[in-house]
Protein backbone atom coordinates (compact mmCIF):
# COMPACT_ATOMS: atom_id res chain seq x y z
CA UNK A 1 0.00 0.00 0.00
CA UNK A 2 2.80 2.42 0.87
CA UNK A 3 4.52 1.69 -2.41
CA UNK A 4 1.29 2.24 -4.32
CA UNK A 5 0.47 5.55 -2.59
CA UNK A 6 3.99 6.90 -3.00
CA UNK A 7 3.64 6.96 -6.80
CA UNK A 8 0.14 8.40 -6.95
CA UNK A 9 -0.23 11.98 -8.29
CA UNK A 10 -3.27 12.70 -6.12
CA UNK A 11 -3.80 12.95 -2.40
CA UNK A 12 -5.66 10.25 -0.51
CA UNK A 13 -8.02 11.19 2.31
CA UNK A 14 -7.72 9.16 5.50
CA UNK A 15 -10.72 9.70 7.77
CA UNK A 16 -10.37 8.88 11.47
CA UNK A 17 -13.54 8.91 13.57
CA UNK A 18 -12.69 8.75 17.26
CA UNK A 19 -14.22 9.30 20.69
CA UNK A 20 -10.96 9.44 22.63
CA UNK A 21 -7.21 8.89 22.60
CA UNK A 22 -5.23 6.16 20.74
CA UNK A 23 -4.66 3.05 22.84
CA UNK A 24 -0.97 3.00 21.88
CA UNK A 25 0.34 6.57 21.50
CA UNK A 26 3.84 5.58 20.35
CA UNK A 27 2.77 3.08 17.69
CA UNK A 28 0.06 5.45 16.48
CA UNK A 29 2.51 8.37 16.11
CA UNK A 30 5.01 6.11 14.35
CA UNK A 31 2.34 5.06 11.87
CA UNK A 32 1.41 8.69 11.31
CA UNK A 33 5.06 9.65 10.74
CA UNK A 34 5.32 6.96 8.09
CA UNK A 35 2.65 8.84 6.16
CA UNK A 36 4.67 12.05 6.07
CA UNK A 37 6.25 11.06 2.75
CA UNK A 38 2.96 9.94 1.23
CA UNK A 39 0.34 12.05 -0.57
CA UNK A 40 -2.25 11.73 2.18
CA UNK A 41 -4.61 14.11 3.87
CA UNK A 42 -5.98 13.22 7.31
CA UNK A 43 -9.45 14.13 8.55
CA UNK A 44 -10.19 13.54 12.22
CA UNK A 45 -13.86 13.48 13.18
CA UNK A 46 -14.08 14.12 16.90
CA UNK A 47 -16.95 12.46 18.72
CA UNK A 48 -15.98 13.56 22.21
CA UNK A 49 -15.90 16.57 24.51
CA UNK A 50 -13.02 15.21 26.59
CA UNK A 51 -10.44 18.00 27.00
CA UNK A 52 -7.42 15.69 26.93
CA UNK A 53 -8.57 13.96 23.75
CA UNK A 54 -9.41 17.23 22.03
CA UNK A 55 -6.01 18.70 22.97
CA UNK A 56 -4.20 15.65 21.63
CA UNK A 57 -5.93 15.68 18.26
CA UNK A 58 -5.88 19.44 17.77
CA UNK A 59 -2.13 19.58 18.36
CA UNK A 60 -1.37 16.50 16.27
CA UNK A 61 -0.33 18.51 13.23
CA UNK A 62 2.36 20.23 15.32
CA UNK A 63 4.19 16.91 15.65
CA UNK A 64 3.69 15.78 12.07
CA UNK A 65 4.43 17.09 8.61
CA UNK A 66 1.06 15.84 7.41
CA UNK A 67 -1.98 18.05 6.77
CA UNK A 68 -4.58 17.25 9.42
CA UNK A 69 -8.13 18.61 9.49
CA UNK A 70 -9.85 18.35 12.89
CA UNK A 71 -13.65 18.47 12.69
CA UNK A 72 -16.04 18.98 15.58
CA UNK A 73 -19.70 18.05 15.39
CA UNK A 74 -21.99 19.87 12.96
CA UNK A 75 -23.38 22.47 15.36
CA UNK A 76 -19.99 23.31 16.88
CA UNK A 77 -18.50 23.85 13.43
CA UNK A 78 -21.49 25.98 12.42
CA UNK A 79 -21.11 28.23 15.47
CA UNK A 80 -17.42 28.74 14.72
CA UNK A 81 -18.17 29.60 11.09
CA UNK A 82 -20.98 31.97 12.08
CA UNK A 83 -18.68 33.84 14.46
CA UNK A 84 -16.22 34.54 11.63
CA UNK A 85 -18.34 34.58 8.47
CA UNK A 86 -22.02 35.15 9.36
CA UNK A 87 -23.00 35.76 5.72
CA UNK A 88 -22.86 32.05 4.83
CA UNK A 89 -25.20 29.29 5.94
CA UNK A 90 -22.98 26.47 7.14
CA UNK A 91 -25.40 23.69 6.31
CA UNK A 92 -25.10 19.92 6.66
CA UNK A 93 -23.85 19.29 3.08
CA UNK A 94 -20.74 21.39 3.80
CA UNK A 95 -20.09 19.43 6.97
CA UNK A 96 -20.55 16.12 5.19
CA UNK A 97 -18.17 16.79 2.32
CA UNK A 98 -15.50 17.85 4.81
CA UNK A 99 -16.10 14.69 6.86
CA UNK A 100 -15.77 12.57 3.72
CA UNK A 101 -12.34 14.00 2.96
CA UNK A 102 -13.00 16.87 0.54
CA UNK A 103 -10.21 19.37 1.05
CA UNK A 104 -10.61 23.08 0.45
CA UNK A 105 -8.50 25.80 2.04
CA UNK A 106 -11.44 28.18 1.80
CA UNK A 107 -13.79 25.84 3.69
CA UNK A 108 -11.08 25.26 6.28
CA UNK A 109 -10.66 29.03 6.71
CA UNK A 110 -14.36 29.69 7.23
CA UNK A 111 -14.19 28.93 10.95
CA UNK A 112 -10.74 30.42 11.56
CA UNK A 113 -11.00 33.96 10.21
CA UNK A 114 -13.13 36.30 8.06
CA UNK A 115 -12.57 35.62 4.37
CA UNK A 116 -11.10 38.28 2.14
CA UNK A 117 -13.34 39.61 -0.61
CA UNK A 118 -11.51 37.46 -3.18
CA UNK A 119 -11.92 34.35 -1.02
CA UNK A 120 -15.57 35.18 -0.48
CA UNK A 121 -16.09 35.19 -4.25
CA UNK A 122 -14.28 31.85 -4.60
CA UNK A 123 -16.34 30.40 -1.74
CA UNK A 124 -19.60 31.42 -3.42
CA UNK A 125 -18.40 29.90 -6.69
CA UNK A 126 -17.55 26.66 -4.86
CA UNK A 127 -20.94 26.46 -3.15
CA UNK A 128 -22.96 27.07 -6.32
CA UNK A 129 -20.69 25.03 -8.57
CA UNK A 130 -19.76 27.78 -11.02
CA UNK A 131 -16.33 29.07 -12.10
CA UNK A 132 -15.20 32.11 -10.13
CA UNK A 133 -14.60 34.02 -13.36
CA UNK A 134 -18.28 33.64 -14.24
CA UNK A 135 -19.13 35.88 -11.29
CA UNK A 136 -18.62 39.63 -11.45
CA UNK A 137 -15.64 40.93 -9.54
CA UNK A 138 -17.08 42.26 -6.23
CA UNK A 139 -14.22 44.75 -5.89
CA UNK A 140 -14.94 46.53 -9.19
CA UNK A 141 -18.59 45.64 -9.81
CA UNK A 142 -20.35 45.02 -6.54
CA UNK A 143 -23.87 45.48 -7.91
CA UNK A 144 -23.24 42.97 -10.70
CA UNK A 145 -21.76 40.48 -8.22
CA UNK A 146 -24.71 40.89 -5.86
CA UNK A 147 -27.16 40.27 -8.71
CA UNK A 148 -25.22 37.12 -9.67
CA UNK A 149 -25.39 35.77 -6.11
CA UNK A 150 -29.05 36.73 -5.69
CA UNK A 151 -29.94 34.81 -8.86
CA UNK A 152 -27.95 31.75 -7.75
CA UNK A 153 -29.50 31.77 -4.26
CA UNK A 154 -33.01 31.99 -5.72
CA UNK A 155 -32.47 28.75 -7.68
CA UNK A 156 -31.33 26.75 -4.64
CA UNK A 157 -33.43 25.26 -1.86
CA UNK A 158 -33.25 26.79 1.60
CA UNK A 159 -30.91 25.16 4.11
CA UNK A 160 -31.19 24.52 7.84
CA UNK A 161 -29.15 27.07 9.78
CA UNK A 162 -28.07 25.38 13.03
CA UNK A 163 -27.20 28.67 14.74
CA UNK A 164 -30.34 30.66 13.85
CA UNK A 165 -32.49 27.51 14.17
CA UNK A 166 -34.44 28.07 10.97
CA UNK A 167 -34.06 27.59 7.23
CA UNK A 168 -32.12 30.23 5.32
CA UNK A 169 -30.70 30.76 1.86
CA UNK A 170 -27.10 29.75 1.26
CA UNK A 171 -25.99 33.40 1.37
CA UNK A 172 -27.39 36.20 3.52
CA UNK A 173 -27.25 39.09 1.06
CA UNK A 174 -27.84 41.76 3.69
CA UNK A 175 -24.96 40.60 5.89
CA UNK A 176 -22.80 40.04 2.81
CA UNK A 177 -23.41 43.66 1.80
CA UNK A 178 -22.67 44.90 5.32
CA UNK A 179 -19.27 43.20 5.29
CA UNK A 180 -18.08 43.51 1.69
CA UNK A 181 -20.38 45.97 -0.11
CA UNK A 182 -18.84 49.24 1.08
CA UNK A 183 -20.01 52.49 -0.54
CA UNK A 184 -21.49 50.69 -3.56
CA UNK A 185 -23.85 48.74 -1.30
CA UNK A 186 -24.71 51.91 0.63
CA UNK A 187 -25.63 53.70 -2.61
CA UNK A 188 -27.74 50.72 -3.67
CA UNK A 189 -29.59 50.73 -0.36
CA UNK A 190 -30.14 54.49 -0.53
CA UNK A 191 -31.60 54.13 -4.02
CA UNK A 192 -33.75 51.21 -2.86
CA UNK A 193 -35.07 53.21 0.11
CA UNK A 194 -35.81 56.16 -2.17
CA UNK A 195 -37.69 53.89 -4.58
CA UNK A 196 -39.68 52.33 -1.73
CA UNK A 197 -40.54 55.79 -0.43
CA UNK A 198 -41.77 56.84 -3.87
CA UNK A 199 -43.81 53.64 -4.13
CA UNK A 200 -45.44 54.40 -0.77
CA UNK A 201 -46.30 57.92 -1.91
CA UNK A 202 -47.80 56.60 -5.14
CA UNK A 203 -49.75 53.98 -3.21
CA UNK A 204 -51.15 56.66 -0.89
CA UNK A 205 -52.19 58.71 -3.92
CA UNK A 206 -53.91 55.70 -5.46
CA UNK A 207 -55.72 54.95 -2.19
CA UNK A 208 -56.84 58.57 -1.94
CA UNK A 209 -58.06 58.54 -5.54
CA UNK A 210 -59.96 55.30 -4.96
CA UNK A 211 -61.53 56.79 -1.83
CA UNK A 212 -62.50 59.97 -3.66
CA UNK A 213 -63.94 57.98 -6.56
CA UNK A 214 -65.88 55.85 -4.11
CA UNK A 215 -67.29 58.92 -2.35
CA UNK A 216 -68.16 60.52 -5.68
CA UNK A 217 -69.88 57.34 -6.82
CA UNK A 218 -71.75 57.19 -3.53
CA UNK A 219 -72.90 60.82 -3.82
CA UNK A 220 -74.08 60.18 -7.38
CA UNK A 221 -75.91 57.09 -6.23
CA UNK A 222 -77.56 59.01 -3.38
CA UNK A 223 -78.50 61.76 -5.81
CA UNK A 224 -80.08 59.28 -8.20
CA UNK A 225 -82.03 57.70 -5.37
CA UNK A 226 -83.20 61.14 -4.19
CA UNK A 227 -84.25 62.13 -7.69
CA UNK A 228 -86.11 58.88 -8.13
CA UNK A 229 -87.77 59.36 -4.75
CA UNK A 230 -88.64 62.96 -5.59
CA UNK A 231 -90.15 61.92 -8.90
CA UNK A 232 -92.13 59.17 -7.23
CA UNK A 233 -93.27 61.55 -4.51
CA UNK A 234 -94.39 64.14 -7.10
CA UNK A 235 -96.36 61.53 -9.02
CA UNK A 236 -97.92 60.35 -5.79
CA UNK A 237 -98.87 63.92 -4.85
CA UNK A 238 -100.40 64.51 -8.27
CA UNK A 239 -102.31 61.27 -8.00
CA UNK A 240 -103.50 62.20 -4.54
CA UNK A 241 -104.57 65.68 -5.70
CA UNK A 242 -106.40 64.15 -8.64
CA UNK A 243 -108.16 61.70 -6.35
CA UNK A 244 -109.18 64.48 -3.95
CA UNK A 245 -110.46 66.60 -6.84
CA UNK A 246 -112.46 63.70 -8.21
CA UNK A 247 -113.86 62.93 -4.78
CA UNK A 248 -114.82 66.59 -4.28
CA UNK A 249 -116.62 66.71 -7.62
CA UNK A 250 -118.45 63.53 -6.81
CA UNK A 251 -119.51 64.89 -3.41
CA UNK A 252 -120.79 68.18 -4.85
CA UNK A 253 -122.79 66.39 -7.52
CA UNK A 254 -124.31 64.16 -4.91
CA UNK A 255 -125.34 67.09 -2.76
CA UNK A 256 -126.99 68.93 -5.70
CA UNK A 257 -129.12 65.97 -6.36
Amino acid sequence: MFGYLSVQPHQVAIVIATDGLPNEHVSFLNAMRMMQKLPVYIVVRLCTDDDAAMHFWKTLDLDLNVPVEILDDFESEAHQVYSMNPWITYSLPLQRIREWGYRSEILESLRDRPLTIEEMRDCCALIFGVPSLNLCDPKTNWLGFREDIEALVSHESRQWHPVLRRTKGWINLKVLGDIYGGKAEQRRRDAERKLQKEKKIQEKKRKKERKNNHMKSRRLSDSHRYNAYSKTSRNARLQLASSIKSFSSFTRNKMHK
